[in-house]
């Protein structure tokens, strides 16, 4: 499955149920998953390198939103596109061209997108949920602005409290998400003593030190005087789409499964849900798949599909 394993939280719930209940092999498109930076990371920090962790901030310098509104017009269908198709279980409208859809801005509309967290969330989420062995949030709230009728926000700032787990200083651990032009307050970017602070990535403060993982890039120790002469270990990888052909063919297992890849997506969909009830801290009932202080919210846990597109279970 690509990433977000889907658009909405009760669907990746359904798919995690399903593809355990059929032991189904699969494997989420988070190639990185795999990889030597990201798999280091995970073992710098359940080592203890830098100590239990305090708190994580989390970024991507991409703009999947839009603050205007959709642009009022209908232009012809493309000869040989089956729009109709291509919206799929979505409400019908009018076809838009201009590249107001395809073939990459779809990513920035409510029905269809997820934003930038939702695009690049499941990515750069992935180490931060992996080495600290996270599980549901107890609660996230948005700092930024909502998304309008029809587009995402861009510019997001998104906090998370998960529960403390054997890799965190606490009974419970922060996670911080930004986008766009968000970045982490300067007091997080001094912890980096003048290095500059990648487009995208993570900080992990712990009680020893502090580690950048840049996205796609090599993990980095602070400060630099303890850890000038440290050696990085070797870490098992995998090739990301072998490794699920051979599980198919009965050969081992995946480390992208729905069983790990359903609880991230949630993780970062929640993020989707919150923008749109800014300055409100919503509390996640993740066994009941609910918002407990605020109705509304739970309004966007399960959408409605267009009739005629049902999808059975969903």
């Amino acid at each position: 499955g690509q990433k977000p394993l889907t658009h909405d939280l009760y669907e990746t719930r359904r798919l995690t149920e399903v593809a355990r209940e059929k032991k189904l092999v699969t494997q989420m498109g988070i190639q990185i998953h795999s990889t030597r930076d990201y798999r280091l990371a995970v073992h710098l920090i359940q080592s203890g390198v830098i100590g239990k962790v305090r708190e994580v901030h989390t970024w991507s310098n991409k703009k999947w939103g839009d603050p205007n509104p959709k642009p009022d017009r209908v232009d012809p269908v493309p000869e040989g596109f089956d729009w109709d198709l291509w919206l799929g279980v979505a409400a019908k409208r009018p076809f838009i061209g201009g590249g107001y859809y395809h073939p990459s801005n779809w990513r920035k509309r409510l029905d269809f997108g997820t934003g930038t967290f939702g695009d690049m969330g499941c990515h750069i989420y992935d180490p931060v949920f992996k080495s600290l062995a996270l599980t549901a949030p107890i609660s996230v709230r948005s700092e930024g602005t909502p998304p309008n009728r029809d587009n995402w926000s861009i510019n997001a700032r998104i906090h998370y409290v998960f529960p403390g787990t054997p890799y965190t200083a606490g009974d419970t651990v922060n996670v911080t998400w930004y986008d766009g032009d968000e970045r982490p307050p300067k007091d997080v970017q001094a912890l980096l003593e003048g290095d500059p602070v990648p487009g995208q990535g993570s900080i992990f403060i712990g009680t020893k030190g502090v580690m950048l993982l840049p996205h796609i890039a090599s993990p980095q120790l602070y400060p630099d005087a303890d850890f000038r002469d440290f050696r990085m270990p070797q870490v098992e990888t995998a090739n990301h789409w072998t490794q699920f052909a051979e599980a198919v063919r009965g050969n081992g297992t995946t480390w992208a499964n729905f069983d790990y890849a359903g609880p991230l997506t949630e993780a970062v969909l929640l993020g989707s849900v919150a923008v749109r009830f800014p300055q409100t801290t919503l509390h996640w009932d993740a066994a009941n798949l609910r918002f407990t202080n605020e109705p509304a919210a739970n309004l966007f846990v399960r959408r409605h599909y267009r009739e005629g597109w049902e999808v059975e279970g969903l």
